[in-house]
């Protein structure tokens, strides 16, 4: 699969922005009960629902997803558009909502997506109320990082015989190396590749490599070990 194509199905093409941190917007002790008005809750997990679905992507950038965000990850709507689609022939995701949190003008809540590309990604999510209603701020890293994992995970779809990420065994290794990034590395590296266009090609292909490298170096040591039992 193309990276471009690729990066298309990606839910939301993991929306990384200022406001996505390694807490991720308000946050409560330890020992209290997240706390939010029965309206709140309701408004946030509709707005949720709408998002993780990804069959409105013109309300989804233009009204959805706060214009910070859009400006920061996406620089322009049309490849917010093309990014938060959902996947074609996949059924519209739906999301679970939990622990729903508001302070003020801002809140917080634990989302996991139930279908589409990002099939069981779950972490925080943080939204923003304005004057016409609650928006998506930011996502936690911990929620970047879980729609990566299941973006190179089994539903993903090889693009022919020739596709660099055809075989789980690189699709993991691929994974492997964007998780082992510190926060700030790794969301560097995400916005790159889902940008798509050369900046992505050579992220991946330099991914890749590294991969097939470990790899060939495995395989050396196998066979050197066997020469030495033979």
């Amino acid at each position: 699969m193309s990276t471009t194509s690729l990066a298309a199905t990606l839910l939301l093409g993991l929306v990384l922005t200022a406001g996505c941190d390694d807490g991720g917007g308000v946050s409560y002790p330890a020992d209290s009960e997240p706390v939010a008005s029965e309206a709140d809750e309701l408004a946030i997990s509709e707005l949720a629902n709408k998002v993780v679905a990804g069959t409105s992507t013109g309300q989804i950038c233009n009204v959805l997803l706060a214009k910070e965000m859009v400006e920061e990850f996406y620089a322009t709507k049309p490849t917010c558009r093309r990014l938060v689609a959902a996947r074609p022939g996949d059924a519209p995701g739906v999301a679970t909502v939990e622990d729903v949190d508001v302070e003020g003008a801002r809140g917080t809540a634990s989302v996991t997506a139930q279908g589409g590309a990002a099939d069981g990604a779950t972490g925080t999510w943080n939204f923003v109320r304005t004057p016409t209603g609650w928006q998506v701020e930011g996502w936690s890293v911990e929620y970047v990082r879980s729609v990566v994992v299941a973006l190179f995970g089994p539903r993903y779809e090889p693009d022919g015989d020739d596709d660099p990420l055809g075989t789980q065994a690189v699709r993991v290794c691929v994974n492997g190396r964007f998780q082992d990034k510190d926060d700030t590395e790794f969301l560097a590296a995400a916005k790159t590749y889902l940008r798509g266009g050369k900046p992505a090609e050579k992220l991946l292909a330099e991914a890749v490599a590294a991969c097939s490298d470990t790899e060939a170096d495995t395989d050396s040591d196998t066979d050197a070990e066997a020469d030495s039992e033979g």
